[in-house]
């Protein structure tokens, strides 16, 4: 049974390592995109002049 439960924290570490990489990746793609948002909410006077 110990090893059963070696391999169920081994399983843990994999999962929570797999997701927090994923968080990283997704946070680090949102602020990458914010850059290179073509619409914006508020319409200013030289989007008005076009």
């Amino acid at each position: 049974e110990a090893e059963h439960r070696m391999e169920l924290v081994r399983l843990a570490n994999i999962r929570y390592g797999a997701l927090q990489e994923i968080e990283e990746t997704i946070a680090q793609y949102e602020t990458n995109v914010e850059g290179y948002l073509m619409l914006t909410e508020a319409v200013g006077p030289e989007q008005i002049a076009e």
